[in-house]
C-alpha cells in the first residue's frame, strides 16, 4: 500500500515536471520567434536598439563604449527533434542579414560562430557621421558631462571625509598585522573598478590612505 502511494506521488511529480519543461521550451521558442520577427520587420532599428541598451549600461557605470554583441542563437530556435542542418542554414542566413544591416548603418562587424560583435569605427573629419557614429558621439558628450558632475560630487565628499578623519570622527579595527582599517560615515556610494573609484583612490593615495570601498553608509580605508 505504502509502495503504491510512493510510486503515485513520484508519477505525479514527474507529470508536473514534464508540463513545466514543456511550458519552458514553448516560452523560449516564442521569445526567439518574437526576437526574429522584430529583426525582420526593421533590421537597422533592431540593431540600433541593442546599441542603445549597451550605451545605457555603460552610462550607468560611467564607462566608455567599446563593443556589444548580438547572439544569433537568441534569434534562431533550435529544436532538438528537428534537422540540425536546417537550423544551421537558418542561423547562417540570419547572421548574413545581421552583418549586412549593421554595416549599412556604420558598424564594423566581427562574425563569430553563434554571435556578431559590433564596434564603431572612428569618425574621420570631413565625412558625414553614420547613424552608429552619431549615436556614439551624442553618448560621449552626455558621458563627459556626467563624469564632470560626478567628479565634482565625489571630490566634495572626499574633502568632507578627509576633515572627518582629521577631526577623529571615524572608527578603527584591526585589519592585518601591519595595518588597521578605518571607517568613516558617508552619504555617497562609490562604484568599484571604474571611474568613480579611481577619483577617490587618487585623492586619498596622496594622504597615504588605501581606499577599499564606499557606500551610502560608510567609506573604508586601510592605513599602514
Amino acid at each position: 500500500m505504502s509502495r503504491n502511494f510512493n510510486e503515485n506521488v513520484k508519477k505525479e511529480i514527474h507529470r508536473r515536471e514534464s508540463i513545466r519543461e514543456d511550458r519552458r521550451i514553448k516560452l523560449i521558442h516564442r521569445e526567439h520567434e518574437e526576437t526574429k520577427r522584430l529583426f525582420e520587420e526593421n533590421p537597422e532599428k533592431f540593431i540600433m536598439d541593442y546599441f542603445q541598451m549597451e550605451l545605457k549600461c555603460c552610462y550607468g557605470v560611467l564607462r566608455n563604449f567599446e563593443q556589444f554583441c548580438i547572439y544569433i542563437s537568441d534569434m534562431c530556435y533550435y529544436d532538438p527533434e528537428s534537422n540540425f542542418r536546417k537550423y544551421f542554414v537558418e542561423s547562417r542566413k540570419l547572421t548574413s542579414k545581421v552583418v549586412e544591416a549593421a554595416e549599412k548603418i556604420g558598424f564594423e562587424v566581427e562574425e563569430k560562430r553563434g554571435d556578431c560583435k559590433f564596434t564603431v569605427p572612428a569618425f574621420e573629419k570631413g565625412n558625414r557621421r553614420t547613424p552608429a557614429q552619431l549615436m556614439l558621439y551624442k553618448y560621449e558628450r552626455a558621458l563627459a558631462k556626467k563624469c564632470r558632475e560626478r567628479k565634482k560630487q565625489l571630490i566634495a565628499e572626499c574633502k568632507r571625509v578627509k576633515k572627518a578623519i582629521s577631526d577623529g570622527k571615524f572608527r578603527d579595527t584591526d585589519s592585518t598585522e601591519s595595518c588597521r582599517a578605518i571607517y568613516v560615515k558617508s552619504k555617497e556610494d562609490v562604484q568599484q573598478w571604474g571611474y568613480e573609484e579611481k577619483i577617490v583612490r587618487d585623492f586619498f593615495d596622496k594622504l597615504k590612505l588605501d581606499f577599499q570601498y564606499g557606500d551610502t553608509e560608510e567609506w573604508m580605508f586601510e592605513i599602514n
